[in-house]
Formats: C-alpha cells, sequence, structure tokens
C-alpha cells in the first residue's frame, strides 16, 4: 500500500526494525550504486533492476525515484562534459530502465498482487508504453524509423571499422574476422535483422527480466518480509500455468515456418516472432516444472542455487518445451504423488 506522499506502507514486526538495521540514506545508495555496477557490465545489466526492486520495496517509491533520477542526471552531466566519461551516458539508460522495472517488481509487493497475476499485468503494462512511444516517435518523426534505424546502424558500423580494436582483429584474419568484416560492410543486412526480431527481442525481453527480477526478490524475502505482510512466497511465483488455448497460435506459428516455401519469407519471420514470444510464458511454466523436480531429488543449498541460475540461462530452450509438454503430462502432480507413494514404502 502506498500513503499520500507515494511511499510505501511499512508493516513492521514489534522491534520495527529491518532484519540488517535501520534504513538510512547510506543503505539506500548502497542499493543504487550496486545498479549502477550491474548497469556497466554487460550481460549482468539483467540483474541491475534487482537491487533497484529491494531500493523501492524498502524506502518507497518517491524517496527511490527522486535519488535515482538525481543519479541519472549526474551520469548524464558527466557523460556531456567529459568526453572520457561519454560511455557513463549508455550506463545512465541501462540504469533508468533497471529503475522502470524495479519499481513494477516492487509494485507487484506493495499493492500485495498475486505474483503471476501481477508479473502479466506489469509486464503488458511496460510493452504497452515501449509500443506507444515507438508509434509517437514514428508519427511524429519526418524521417521514417527504417531510415532512421538505417542511418545509426550505418554509423556505428563505420566507426567500428574504424577503430584500432576492430582493425586489428581483421588484420589478424581467421572465419571469426571474415564474419566480423561480412557484418560490418553489410549493415543493411543488419537493420533488416533487427526489424525482423526486435518485437520478439522487446517482448521476450520485458517479461523475462521482469520474471527474473521477482524470482530473485522472492528468493530473497528476508530482506524485506519484516516491512510488508506479503501473502505470497515464491512457490506461488513459480506455480505459473500458461492458458490451454495458447497451444493454438503456437502451432499456428510452426505451420508458417513451415510453410514458409509455399507461403513466403515474411511467413518464417511472423512464425519464429509467434513461437519465441510465446515461448516465454511456457518457459516460466517449465521452470515451476524444474523446481518441482529438484524438490523431488531433495536438491537444496548452492547446488540448488547453482542448477538454477545455470538452468535459467543454458537451458532455456528446454525448459519452455518442459512447459508446452506440461500442458499434457502435468509434471508437476505426477513428481508430487510419487514423492508421496516412496514415503509410504519408507
Amino acid at each position: 500500500m502506498t500513503n499520500e506522499n507515494g511511499e510505501y506502507k511499512h508493516s513492521e514486526n514489534d522491534k520495527g526494525r529491518f532484519v540488517a538495521g535501520e534504513l538510512t540514506l547510506g543503505k539506500l545508495l548502497f542499493f543504487l550504486v550496486l545498479t549502477l555496477a550491474f548497469s556497466g557490465f554487460g550481460p549482468l545489466s539483467l540483474f541491475a533492476p534487482v537491487p533497484m526492486a529491494f531500493a523501492y520495496i524498502l524506502y518507497g517509491a518517491l524517496k527511490t525515484s527522486v535519488v535515482g533520477i538525481v543519479v541519472v542526471g549526474a551520469l548524464m552531466a558527466l557523460a556531456t562534459f567529459f568526453p572520457a566519461a561519454a560511455f557513463l551516458g549508455s550506463q545512465a539508460g541501462v540504469f533508468f530502465v533497471a529503475m522502470v522495472f524495479g519499481f513494477f517488481a516492487s509494485h507487484v509487493i506493495a499493492k500485495g498482487q498475486r505474483p503471476v497475476q501481477g508479473l502479466l499485468r506489469s509486464g503488458f503494462i511496460i510493452l504497452s508504453a515501449v509500443l506507444l512511444l515507438v508509434g509517437g516517435v514514428a508519427m511524429v518523426s519526418e524521417v521514417p524509423v527504417t531510415e532512421q534505424l538505417n542511418s545509426v546502424v550505418t554509423k556505428t558500423f563505420e566507426t567500428a571499422l574504424e577503430s584500432e580494436n576492430v582493425k586489428s582483429m581483421l588484420a589478424a584474419g581467421g572465419p571469426e574476422a571474415r564474419v566480423l568484416e561480412m557484418t560490418l560492410k553489410n549493415p543493411a543486412d543488419a537493420v533488416k535483422l533487427i526489424l525482423d526480431w526486435s518485437f520478439t527481442a522487446v517482448f521476450v525481453g520485458i517479461f523475462f527480466t521482469l520474471w527474473l527480477t521477482l524470482f530473485l526478490v522472492f528468493r530473497n524475502t528476508f530482506i524485506w518480509k519484516d516491512r510488508h505482510n506479503y501473502p505470497y512466497k515464491l512457490k506461488d511465483f513459480v506455480n505459473f500455468r500458461t492458458p490451454d488455448y495458447l497451444i493454438y497460435p503456437l502451432l499456428a506459428g510452426m505451420g508458417l515456418i513451415l510453410g514458409t516455401e509455399y507461403i513466403g519469407p515474411w511467413a518464417e519471420v511472423v512464425g519464429y516472432n509467434v513461437i519465441y514470444s510465446l515461448g516465454v510464458f511456457y518457459f516460466f511454466q517449465g521452470f515451476g516444472c524444474y523446481l518441482a523436480f529438484l524438490d523431488f531429488l531433495s536438491i537444496k543449498g548452492f547446488l540448488r542455487t547453482f542448477l538454477t541460475m545455470f538452468t535459467i540461462f543454458m537451458g532455456f530452450k528446454v525448459v519452455a518445451l518442459t512447459g508446452v509438454l506440461d500442458l499434457f503430462f502435468d509434471f508437476k502432480n505426477k513428481l508430487k504423488k510419487k514423492s508421496r507413494n516412496e514415503g509410504d514404502i519408507i
């Protein structure tokens, strides 16, 4: 719940203290610095919304947003006035995106929403905002979006070809160097690839990032549970069930891919976009089955954490396929029944 100042109402324990001590400005800055650190390390930026979500949950929307905007402004100022710090501009962008995802993840907790319902609602709100933003820019811009994208990609590739690192890589030769050179000298192919996969990248990126953020928030409830009377747990979040009717558009997407030769090249693009977009939901369902399997094997502690994170990033296709098959075989219930039966025998 929120009060009139936009801050979340906290349900404190008897002592009214946070498990790690009082909520000081220094700890808020620690969460933001942690977000900033993740924002600057490529793939690790996927975890940037997590500490930001904790900040929003503990300190409220108003205070966290104000301090976060100050950080973004400071980064943009440094990037503008100091050429050597130009990279901070992109880092500020990632930091702002982390603020958005952190806010929506914390909103699920603050409003007491059901975890799955909150995930879907927040995900579609963010997706709608992105589509409206892109559509608005396309409507007011005198230059078509495709031409703008082509100009940006071409300029970026030309700059890359002039950099010393790329020149040294190309001079070294080898298959990777030839692929890199071919890619940089054909920006039109890159533009087509971006346009073909932009919707799927945005759709999957939004829902997966929000899901991962919420997953880690629920995995670490000890950080905030004394401050919020939130009735749901991690098991409620991973108990994701994809509606049965989504199997029909999934099959339609597969049909488009198989019929590309007869329908046209566009069918393959649309088919794969449909499959990957729906696949993220089947991944959520399959991951619940995977955790049930780990429970069945009684795997806990560090090994469970390692297997969980490894599977998220390396076995996502198998997990998504498991989610599809779960519609027909109901793996979780079968594992529970088998576990109970074995317990009776023992």
